[in-house]
């Protein structure tokens, strides 16, 4: 991330901001420091960075030339839309339509959970975006990197509709690793 017009030593910051209906693991507007720097004598700076364990989905990023010696904004700059997408997947079996009371295999593509990490999987709905836990929510075993898989059964009172496989590995209060969430439709009979 660069940006331009930012007086010699002022600070250019980048930040990473997710809509609380922007995905199943965001109930409040997050946002994620990405990075700043100092603007050089050509009134440039540059923020280079690896996004961290965030929230799958749209997002919007933003930036500020900040005044060292004031700590506020000189100016913001204009914010982008991105799609924050990730090579950690999920394959779920036996398929993406499913019957409530269906149980689901769950497994990890791209990469497994650390040694401290447990794979922490549910069903996510657009419907409840505030909700705080997931529906069916199942926690694997600490992994140690190898590649991981659990059993994840859909509530029989679970209704019709679309949801959504959420998976991250989960520590502490935080998120070592997000995955891809795979859309599912279950079905009543």
């Amino acid at each position: 991330m660069s940006g331009g017009d930012c007086a010699p030593g002022h600070i250019g910051s980048a930040a990473l901001t997710q809509d609380p209906n922007g995905g199943p693991q965001v109930t409040y507007d997050f946002g994620e420091l990405l990075g700043q720097t100092s603007a050089g004598s050509d009134r440039q700076w540059t923020v280079q960075t690896t996004l961290p364990a965030v929230t799958i989905g749209a997002a919007t990023l933003g930036a500020i030339c900040e005044d060292p010696s004031t700590g506020t904004p000189d100016f913001t700059y204009a914010s982008v839309a991105v799609n924050v997408a990730t090579r950690y997947r999920l394959q779920v079996e036996p398929g993406t339509t499913v019957q409530a009371g269906a149980t689901l295999t769950v497994s990890s593509l791209g990469g497994g959970c650390d040694a401290i990490s447990n794979p922490d999987v549910y069903l996510w709905s657009a419907a409840q975006p505030n909700a705080l836990t997931g529906i069916g929510e199942v926690i694997g075993p600490t992994g140690g990197g190898a590649q991981w898989q659990v059993n994840l059964t859909v509530p029989p009172t679970t209704g019709p509709g679309q949801y959504q496989v959420v998976a991250r590995c989960a520590y502490s209060r935080s998120f070592r690793i997000t995955y891809q969430p795979v859309p599912l439709t279950v079905t009543v009979s």
